[in-house]
């Protein structure tokens, strides 16, 4: 027995659709007394392969009497269902059968033949709709109705959708704004009413809450609509905005918004057994119309989303991880964080990654890090004291060592104080990493910006400023240096926040983000002008005596420092081996005096 539907509530006696109800097998559907396209017509048949529309010209109405109509040609009758098909189901292309059926009134129970086409004449109607099915799919391939779900959908629709989205209705539907000289505008398609209200989003809450618009919807022959209508106001939603977004996208005439999410992973990192850790989940919207809005929750019971609910873009949710369930080893746990939203019909998925460790020794903590981490600045900053070596910023003998300890010890020291504050669920390795990445970056980037900005002042920003002998490489191999500075900083405040379990990663304030990049761009911007200010108020002769004045001053301290230390190495020669280190004491050789800039005499 085949499914049958109703377009009437109902499926008289006698008539097509109980005969067909009785005679075709259970993987049939069969719509009683559609209005296909504004036509009327007995039955409809959806079958394995096709879609056959039926007519009758001695169909009988509700008391038995005949209901007869006009019969139309078959042409036109296709082209209602192509339209139909175009409005309602643009991807499905099924063949279509237009069948004429004639009551055999002598047989009992009641049965029905065809009448048209006159090659199947006087046979049974359901014995000529299943030979042209298994013809159809011998014929057709591909169709569109292998699925049961869509030929189901598609019996639906010849049911429930007397009116389509094109098909023009019998009265307007005005709304209160719009149209002509601001009156109010008419719409007399369903579609013209999606559309005004996906672009006055208050009249669509208007008539969808007072129920107008279901109402006129249902007089017109959209039931499907007009139930839905009713049903999305009835839904508890936190805004009705909410509510018409569910309507307007259940017409299937409009795109589903977009859905972002920011970070597209969430890697919660390293985590002590029995800590927790958060960070924030940002949705947005992208590109296109639509209302974002939807639920949220962690797919696993140790993680925690809140809150659970979002309405409008953009929206933040903290994702929490509770490490105490979770065992410790060096997979990392992986779950997701699940999301219906109206972007999409089916739900997202936002993958979360966290490594719960154990809490390392205390010998490891505060000996092994500090030292690997001073190890690592030392060798970066030696390395930077070659860069400036190669840069011509100091020259290439035994005092330019000093310059390279000095540059060592420092970045050795930013090194250890950064493995000193290390927190303890990260791993040696990987925070050497973190860190070292960082000082890679900002040493890039402050060289690149003095050498950018020496290049600005040569070319006019700076007055025509061109101070001796400082070459663009020198100009970045100063700026690199300065590298360690930002990056330990940023270290050190992510170890902070390490710690505390109540911190949320992710999160900053717009406010501190808009300070940070305004005093960044004030201090740029400083640097570039400022020599064209000073050369205004002073002579650029006299900048320039200046500049040769502190750079000549600088450099004899400097070679007095390495006079001095020439020195030292020899008297401990005399003192320990009987003679200088370059040949026969002098006892005329004075004593070490150190340079007033190391605080000598």
């Amino acid at each position: 027995m085949a499914e049958v539907l109703a377009a009437e509530g109902w499926v008289k006696a006698g008539s097509v659709g109980a005969y067909l109800r009785e005679t075709l097998p259970d993987s049939y559907i069969v719509v009683a007394d559609p209005r296909i396209y504004g036509h009327r017509t007995a039955a409809a048949v959806v079958g394995r392969s096709g879609l056959f529309v039926i007519q009758a010209a001695d169909e009988p109405d509700g008391d038995g009497e005949d209901a007869s109509g006009a019969i139309l040609h078959p042409n036109v009758m296709r082209e209602a269902v192509a339209r139909f098909l175009r409005d309602e189901f643009p991807r499905l292309r099924p063949p279509v059968a237009v069948l004429e059926a004639v009551r055999d009134w002598a047989a009992e129970p009641v049965s029905w033949q065809v009448a048209e086409p006159a090659a199947r004449s006087g046979e049974p109607l359901a014995e000529v709709v299943l030979d042209e099915d298994r013809a159809m799919d011998e014929l057709a391939g591909t169709h569109g109705l292998e699925d049961d779900g869509v030929r189901e959908q598609l019996g639906l629709g010849l049911r429930d959708r007397q009116l389509t989205a094109s098909q023009t209705t019998r009265k307007p539907f005005v709304f209160r704004s719009g149209g002509a000289f601001r009156t109010g505008a008419s719409v007399r398609t369903v579609r013209d009413a999606v559309a005004h209200m996906d672009r006055v989003p208050q009249d669509g809450i208007q008539y969808l809450r007072d129920g107008t618009l279901a109402e006129w919807l249902e007089e017109e022959g959209s039931l499907h609509l007009a139930a839905l209508a009713r049903d999305v106001v009835r839904q508890p939603k936190g805004d009705m905005r909410a509510a018409l977004e569910e309507f307007l996208i259940g017409t299937g005439l409009v795109d589903r918004p977009q859905l972002t999410t920011k970070p597209a992973r969430v890697d919660l990192g390293f985590i002590l057994q029995g800590q927790k850790a958060s960070r924030l989940l940002v949705f947005g919207k992208g590109q296109g119309r639509g209302h974002l809005f939807g639920e949220v929750a962690g797919r696993d019971s140790w993680l925690r989303v809140e809150p659970r609910t979002f309405d409008g873009a953009p929206a933040e949710v903290v994702v929490t991880a509770e490490t105490g369930g979770l065992s410790i080893g060096p997979a990392p746990h992986l779950s997701n964080v699940v999301v219906k939203s109206s972007a999409s019909s089916e739900p997202a998925a936002v993958p979360v990654t966290l490594r719960v460790v154990a809490e390392p020794p205390k010998l490891i903590q505060f000996l092994v890090r500090p030292l690997t981490g001073f190890l690592l600045g030392a060798i970066l900053g030696a390395g930077e004291g070659l860069l400036w070596q190669v840069a011509g910023l100091i020259r290439a003998d035994v005092r330019s060592g000093i310059w390279m300890a000095a540059l060592a010890l420092i970045w050795g020291l930013a090194g250890g104080l950064r493995g000193l504050r290390q927190p303890p669920a990260w791993p040696t390795r990987y925070a050497l990493a973190r860190w070292a990445g960082k000082v890679a970056a900002w040493s890039v980037g402050l060289g690149a910006l003095a050498a950018i900005i020496v290049l600005a002042w040569r070319l006019g920003l700076g007055g025509g400023l061109d101070l001796p002998g400082l070459t663009l490489a020198a100009a970045a191999a100063t700026g690199a240096a300065f590298g360690i500075a930002p990056a330990t900083l940023d270290e050190l405040a992510h170890s902070r926040h390490a710690r505390n379990q109540e911190y949320v990663h992710g999160r900053r304030s717009g406010r501190r983000r808009a300070l940070l990049w305004g005093g960044a761009l004030v201090l740029l911007l400083v640097a570039l002008l400022a020599p064209r200010v000073i050369a205004t108020t002073l002579n650029r002769s006299e900048i320039q005596a200046a500049v040769q004045t502190g750079q000549g001053w600088v450099e004899a301290q400097i070679e007095e420092l390495g006079d001095a230390m020439d020195r030292l190495w020899d008297q401990l020669q005399m003192r320990y081996y009987g003679q200088p280190a370059g040949g026969t004491a002098d006892p005329t050789e004075p004593s070490i005096k150190l340079p007033k800039v190391l605080g000598g005499n």
